[in-house]
């Protein structure tokens, strides 16, 4: 452990994804001595706060100024396709999300100020970045910054090691799939980029500001000090080239809790397998995607946990379920035999942790690669675009009695569990801000 006490810096994109990567970050870095400050939207004030850190709010220390968080943003992605949010084509969510990295953008160059005001008043000695679009503030200082990328490797390699082994990211296509399919979806990128050509207009503001040049391939630089990927080893894109000397991968961060939950005595008598199906904040909020999902799991011969979301109220879950709008996920996972999740990074990477067999119904972005990559790895399962309900019962149950996959997941589970890696990782971090006292 480090004899020098830090004071170290966390900046995430405002949504739970990656202000849940930090935490688990930041519970690691705090045990060793240190002190962390989490950067957070007032509408996540409190949030980090009643786990002992100081929450640095943006509106409070900058102007008063409200940026457009990712959870607001995305729920209108969400509202314009009540029906086929699990069926439309991978491109037009692709399309969608493009435009909500547009409205990111226009909120970053308002917030830039706050940012600036943020490390003026807490002076920190490091700054971690899990952000989608640059902050000169933040990753032009004269303080180091490393990056923590709390999305999927995909997007990652792609930017990094640009061949033609991986498929591209965002795409859910399989690494060992038909390249034409890959260079198709690249054409179809290419063609939504350039029409907004946002990556040339982020570029230009970055460069006004601070003299420095993007990287081509993406909205924000690379650390010079070190890049942290979030990805179980098992699912780690070995086919390619590795990312570099200044990255390093992670198997997770998973984030302490001492949360409790208590599953209904009636349900946990039922015979049949025991599921948390939980699909996020925001997808679990999406009413006929909560209905066909549970409507369909009322014919499985299994019992769910279920987190209803926030139209919990406009649906009635089915007698094989129990639910809660909001559940302590953590406090869960030792309880559950298997887990439905919408296949964001932190599911994934919690689930392996715990070592609990996995079916993903992915939406967009990270979440239909991770989902691709566990079918690939023949480490899980993954629910297929435009199938039925029919078709989603029988993968349950597929999952639910795949004994093979259930010890292999608790293999992978304790030795993530025994591993050394966060020892390693804090040390690199002290080695930085310990560097830049000098």
């Amino acid at each position: 452990m480090s004899n020098s006490k830090l004071k170290i810096l966390f900046a995430p994109a405002q949504g739970m994804g990656h202000i849940g990567a930090c935490h688990g970050l930041a519970d690691i870095l705090r045990q060793r001595g240190h002190e962390c400050i989490v950067i957070l939207d007032v509408q996540f004030k409190g949030r980090l706060a009643k786990h002992g850190y100081r929450e640095a709010i943006l509106q409070e220390i900058g102007p008063e100024q409200h940026s457009s968080t990712e959870p607001e943003l995305l729920k209108a992605f969400f509202r314009d396709h009540p029906h086929d949010i699990i069926s439309m084509p991978t491109i037009d969510s692709f399309k969608a999300l493009s435009s909500v990295f547009a409205v990111m953008f226009e909120d970053s160059k308002k917030m830039e100020v706050n940012f600036k005001a943020v490390v003026d008043t807490v002076q920190p000695d490091i700054i971690i970045c899990d952000m989608h679009v640059a902050s000169p503030a933040l990753m032009n200082s004269d303080i180091p910054w490393l990056f923590l990328g709390s999305m999927g490797p995909l997007e990652f390699y792609n930017a990094c090691n640009p061949d033609d082994r991986l498929p591209p990211a965002w795409s859910g296509l399989s690494v060992r799939g038909n390249k034409s399919e890959w260079q198709e979806f690249r054409k179809q990128v290419a063609a939504v980029a350039s029409a907004g050509n946002l990556s040339a207009l982020v570029n230009e503001w970055y460069h006004g500001l601070c003299g420095e040049n993007l990287p081509p391939s993406g909205f924000q630089p690379l650390s010079s000090h070190l890049n942290i990927y979030i990805t179980p080893e098992e699912l780690d894109f070995k086919e390619a080239e590795p990312l570099g000397e200044n990255w390093i991968g992670v198997n997770g961060f998973v984030r302490s809790t001492d949360e409790t939950i208590t599953i209904p005595d009636w349900l946990i008598k039922r015979p049949g397998k025991l599921i948390l199906l939980s699909l996020g904040s925001l997808a679990s909020g999406h009413l006929e995607l909560m209905k066909f999902v549970t409507e369909a799991l009322s014919k499985s011969d299994h019992k769910f946990v279920v987190a209803t979301g926030a139209n919990h109220d406009k649906y009635t879950l089915p007698d094989n379920m129990w639910g809660q709008s909001f559940l302590p996920q953590a406090a869960l996972y030792p309880m559950v035999d298997c887990v439905i999740a919408h296949g964001g990074n932190n599911s994934l990477y919690e689930s392996f942790y715990y070592g609990k067999p996995l079916l993903l119904i992915p939406i967009f972005a990270d979440q239909l690669d991770n989902a691709q990559r566990l079918v690939d790895t023949k480490l899980g399962y993954r629910f297929a675009r435009g199938s039925s309900a029919d078709d989603f019962v029988k993968l349950v149950d597929q999952l639910a009695n795949d004994n093979q996959l259930s010890v292999r997941m608790k293999e992978i589970g304790e030795r993530i569990r025994s591993c050394d890696e966060k020892r390693i990782i804090a040390e690199k971090i002290e080695e930085i801000g310990q560097q830049n006292r000098l």
